[in-house]
């Protein structure tokens, strides 16, 4: 009897942590580690106008850093990765498009490079991508609320799996 109560509980112990461990990490390059971002700390131009950009792909997020490397002439081990999490979301304005619709090219064509006073939170997809590959851009201070700071990694540790600098 003992041992089927802790069996349940462990499985529900083992339950609780997918979900809870299932939500996304997001990805966000920059020059110094980010603990509390703010709006300035994003950019002026993106697919879906000013805003703090993260991807849900540790990939994009490395390709993003060589990016920036290459246009500000730096070595890519001068950048990091800042690692967050997104959390209660659902009292925050939001737009989030599932796929590259006719809605989201509308509002990309829209706001590209202009702000969006209407919504705190953009999701979707990345338009230079193939695949199923999300950004989001938090739009507002509000939207930082939501945001958890998890860790920091450089290049070399966020290909191999993690590992913090900070």
């Amino acid at each position: 009897m003992l041992g089927s109560g802790l069996l349940l509980l462990l499985g529900l112990l083992y339950l609780l942590w997918l979900l809870l461990g299932s939500r996304h990490k997001l990805y966000h390059v920059a020059d110094r580690k980010i603990e509390e971002p703010k709006l300035s700390d994003g950019q002026l131009r993106g697919e879906f106008g000013e805003g703090f950009y993260l991807t849900d792909s540790k990939k994009l997020a490395n390709q993003w850093l060589d990016e920036q490397a290459h246009k500000k002439n730096q070595n890519p081990d001068e950048l990091l990765i800042n690692v967050y999490r997104l959390k209660k979301i659902k009292n925050l304005s939001r737009w989030i498009f599932k796929d590259k619709t006719e809605n989201w090219q509308h509002y990309i064509l829209e706001k590209q490079g202009y702000g969006d006073e209407k919504h705190a939170l953009v999701v979707g997809p990345v338009f230079t991508s193939d695949k199923k590959v999300m950004q989001y851009a938090l739009k507002t201070e509000e939207a930082f609320e939501h945001l958890k700071y998890i860790k920091c990694l450089n290049k070399n540790k966020s290909k191999k799996g993690g590992g913090r600098i900070d």
